[in-house]
């Protein structure tokens, strides 16, 4: 039960790591920041107007976008609990990051903010690679103490 609580503690640090980049890099350098947040609009918008749903005003969204995205960003960096976090932390913030930058345009959404340019898609893959060490770096710390 430890080792889970690590890996979730370690995934709340990851996401922490992840969003305080993204916010933070967004405003010191707005043409070539990710804007990720943007980019869970437009998903959201499309399912939306698929599935023929009456969304709320995009404030009211971004506010439950930013909630759910730390929500699944946790869960998805607890993933590096376990044996070897930094391999888990390289691998898993690799791809989320990659995923990032290339599955937006086959998703048929606009591929901008994470693709506007090189250092964009840079950055965006950075994000989430630094989040998935930070995770690393929490849960092999936490679990070095119960040794």
């Amino acid at each position: 039960m430890k080792k889970k609580l690590y890996a979730l503690a370690g995934g709340l640090v990851g996401t922490a790591v992840l969003t305080a980049l993204h916010q933070s890099i967004r405003y010191a350098f707005p043409n070539i920041a990710p804007r990720m947040d943007l980019l869970d609009l437009n998903l959201i918008h499309k399912v939306g107007d698929r599935m023929h749903l009456a969304l709320p005003p995009d404030d009211e969204l971004y506010k439950a976008t930013f909630i759910g995205e730390a929500v699944c960003n946790t869960a998805y960096y607890s993933l590096i609990g376990g044996n070897c976090p930094q391999m888990k932390g390289w691998l898993l913030g690799a791809v989320a990051g990659v995923s990032a930058v290339i599955l937006p345009e086959h998703l048929g959404i606009d591929p901008a903010p994470s693709n506007r340019t090189k250092a964009t898609q840079y950055l965006t893959v950075g994000y989430y690679v630094a989040g998935a060490l930070a995770a690393a770096a929490t849960i092999k710390w936490l679990n070095s103490l119960s040794d």
